[in-house]
């Protein structure tokens, strides 16, 4: 997910606010146990409360890694097997080297168009809550990297 963003990052939130007063999407859903977690976070350092499924990794860069994030499983697989289905196009730069699918935005596949749809709704709300910032815009496709294949760290 990619987006334009404004503000700093809360000193602390709690995720049952947001959760209990969402539910946009009939088809993905956030699993619940993230609704008793708490990150707390000091400068750029987070810590988190309540679950252990949410590790915090600084290297080789800072990311979040949410254990179960969605769910039902079975939704989940389908969503896979349509992704599986999309076209690939190579994308090549210094950067970067992948394959692609077209922006989610233009996904008809009921599937995808719905998991697009709780990124921009649910999921955009929710990281706007824990971060502190405003999001703009969302962005999202699949990527797919084979053997070789690469995205060097950048700062967008």
């Amino acid at each position: 997910m990619v987006s334009n963003c404004k503000e700093g990052p809360s000193t602390k939130m709690r995720k049952s606010q947001w959760l209990e007063s969402s539910s946009s999407n009939d088809i993905f859903k956030m699993n619940s146990k993230i609704a008793n977690s708490t990150l707390e976070f000091a400068g750029n350092i987070a810590k988190v409360k309540g679950w252990n499924g949410i590790k915090l990794l600084n290297e080789p860069f800072q990311v979040a890694v949410i254990d179960d994030f969605l769910s039902d499983k079975e939704q989940t697989k389908s969503l896979v097997n349509e992704i599986q289905s999309m076209e690939f196009t190579r994308k090549q730069m210094d950067l970067y080297e992948f394959y692609q699918t077209t922006d989610l935005a233009n996904a008809t596949m009921p599937h995808l168009a719905s998991f697009f749809n709780f990124l921009t709704t649910d999921i955009r709300n929710w990281m706007q809550q824990v971060t502190g910032m405003k999001f703009q815009k969302v962005s999202a496709s699949c990527s797919m990297y084979n053997s070789g294949d690469f995205l060097l760290s950048h700062d967008d």
